[in-house]
C-alpha cells in the first residue's frame, strides 16, 4: 500500500480522493500520427504512457488507447483557410474536449450530446505542429511570417519592414541557413520602397530584374570573369529618346546600328564578345559556339548614346 493512502486525517484522505479523481480526467497530450490523414481526420498514438494501478497498489506503465477518429484542425476563417499536409509520423497535440462531440460532428451546428461522458479520450481532435527536440526546427525567422519547408529551401515570407520574398533553393545546395545564406536560388522581393525584383543566383551568375519608381531595370553579373552589365528602361526624353539606356560602366562597343521596333520585329543583332572575343554574326552562331543561353555579351547602339544588351538566346 502506498504511504499517500495511509490517511492521518480526514483531509488527507479528501485530498487524496480529488487527486485520484482528477487522473482520470484528460485534457491534452503530445501524439504522433500512425498514418496519412484524409485531410479531415487523423489516426494517432499518444506519446505519453499511461499509469495502471495493479492490485498490489504498484503502478505499471502501458500505452494509451489508441485515436482512431480526430477532427482535424486547420487555421482559417471566412471563406479563408490554410491547408498542410497531415502526414504519419507527424507530431501534435491530442485536444481533449470535456464533452461527447459524436453529434456535432457527424451532423454540425447545435446539438445534444448522445450521452454524458465528460473529458473522455474518444472526445478530442488533433492539432498538427508540435515538436519534441529530436525534430525542433532550424532557423526560425524571429521578426517575420514564414510558410516554408522544414528544411528551409522552400519558403515564403512576410516581413513587416521588408515586405515579401519568395526564395526556391536549389536541392544541391547546402546551406545550413538556406532562406539567409544559400549560394543558389531563385528570389522574388516586393518591397515597400524599393519595389519589385526578380533574382537568380548561382555562385558563378547573379542575374537581376527590377521594377522601380524609375522604371526597368536589369543586371547580368559574371562572378567568374567579374563581367557586369545592366539595362534600364526609363520614360522617354523630353528629346525624343527611346528611354532605353546603358547604365555608366557598361561595354561600351557599338556593333552597328538596328532598324525596326522593340514589339518584337526588331531583325536579329550582331553578337560581339565582351573584349578579346571573337565577333558572331548572330544568336545562332554565338549558340553554337558554346555561349550559354541568358549571358551577357554584348551592347548595341540603337541612337545617340543609348544602348542595349544583346544576349544569346
Amino acid at each position: 500500500m502506498q504511504n499517500e493512502e495511509q490517511f492521518a486525517s480526514l483531509t488527507d484522505a479528501v485530498r487524496v480522493a480529488v487527486a485520484a479523481a482528477l487522473r482520470g480526467i484528460f485534457t491534452a497530450m503530445p501524439v504522433s500520427l500512425t498514418k496519412d490523414s484524409d485531410g479531415h481526420t487523423a489516426a494517432a498514438r499518444s506519446n505519453i504512457l499511461g499509469l495502471v494501478r495493479q492490485d498490489d497498489g504498484t503502478t505499471k506503465q502501458a500505452p494509451m488507447p489508441p485515436f482512431d477518429t480526430l477532427p482535424v484542425h486547420f487555421a482559417g476563417g471566412g471563406r479563408m483557410v490554410t491547408t498542410h499536409p497531415v502526414k504519419s509520423g507527424d507530431d501534435g497535440i491530442w485536444l481533449g474536449l470535456s464533452r461527447a462531440i459524436d453529434s456535432w460532428f457527424q451532423s454540425g451546428g447545435q446539438q445534444a450530446p448522445i450521452d454524458a461522458r465528460t473529458h473522455h479520450l474518444s472526445d478530442g481532435v488533433f492539432l498538427n505542429g508540435l515538436r519534441a527536440d529530436p525534430k525542433k526546427l532550424k532557423n526560425v525567422a524571429p521578426d517575420s511570417h514564414q510558410v516554408r519547408s522544414t528544411d528551409g529551401k522552400m519558403t515564403s515570407e512576410v516581413h513587416p519592414d521588408n515586405g515579401t520574398t519568395t526564395r526556391a533553393v536549389d536541392p544541391s545546395d547546402s546551406s545550413d541557413d538556406p532562406f539567409n545564406s544559400a549560394a543558389t536560388y531563385t528570389e522574388s522581393k516586393t518591397h515597400p520602397t524599393d519595389g519589385k525584383s526578380w533574382r537568380r543566383k548561382t555562385p558563378t551568375k547573379d542575374h537581376t530584374v527590377g521594377l522601380t519608381d524609375g522604371g526597368f531595370a536589369a543586371v547580368v553579373t559574371d562572378l567568374a570573369t567579374g563581367l557586369s552589365a545592366g539595362l534600364s528602361l526609363r520614360p522617354p526624353t523630353a528629346g525624343g529618346g527611346s528611354g532605353l539606356t546603358m547604365p555608366p560602366g557598361a561595354a561600351a562597343e557599338s556593333i552597328g546600328p538596328l532598324g525596326g521596333d522593340l514589339a518584337g520585329t526588331m531583325p536579329n543583332p550582331t553578337v560581339k564578345g565582351a573584349t578579346g572575343l571573337p565577333v558572331y554574326a548572330n544568336n545562332a552562331a554565338a549558340r553554337v559556339a558554346g555561349l550559354a543561353v541568358g549571358d551577357l555579351y554584348a551592347n548595341t547602339t540603337i541612337s545617340g548614346t543609348e544602348r542595349v544588351v544583346c544576349v544569346a538566346f
